[in-house]
């Protein structure tokens, strides 16, 4: 199983905005993303296309510098794209059973794949972070979650 990216995005704008600026027709790089979006750092834009790639809503080429990027065509939503994934849901539905402590919920995302502990959190933490910009988890100290969240994980089970 690939593994969410163990980077925080503080801003869920950043992901939309690339979603909007990248083209799905034609390969570009991370250079021509950040002119068409100069308000954020080189680092939020690079966490914001790790996490887009990860989710299967961007298609990226090449390694390093060299790296480019590519809308998909599909027309899946960002919210589905994340509940899609199945750390994603394992993490939600931890949260929905009570678990709040992070290296309890990462020992049950992620305990039988090698890596540390601490990236397993941060994995975690990135999960969350990403699921309060997106309404789903409440953006309270302690993890649960909103209505909205537990809707859609209740539909995404259902289907």
């Amino acid at each position: 199983m690939a593994m969410f990216p163990a980077v925080l995005v503080s801003n869920i704008d950043i992901i939309k905005k690339c979603l909007e600026h990248i083209p799905p027709d034609r390969f570009i790089s991370k250079k021509e993303i950040e002119r068409r979006i100069a308000k954020y750092s080189s680092r939020a834009l690079s966490n914001a296309l790790s996490i887009l790639v990860y989710l299967g809503l961007v298609e990226a080429k090449g390694r390093g510098r060299n790296r480019k990027y590519r809308r998909k065509d599909s027309e899946e939503s960002l919210i589905s794209a994340y509940i899609r994934a199945e750390d994603v849901r394992e993490t939600l539905r931890c949260v929905m059973l009570g678990i709040t402590k992070r290296r309890d919920i990462a020992d049950r995302v992620y305990g039988k794949y090698r890596g540390a502990i601490s990236t397993k959190q941060m994995r975690i933490s990135a999960i969350i972070s990403l699921g309060r910009g997106l309404g789903i988890v409440l953006k309270a100290k302690k993890y649960g979650l909103t209505n909205y969240g537990k809707r859609i994980l209740l539909e995404y089970y259902l289907e």
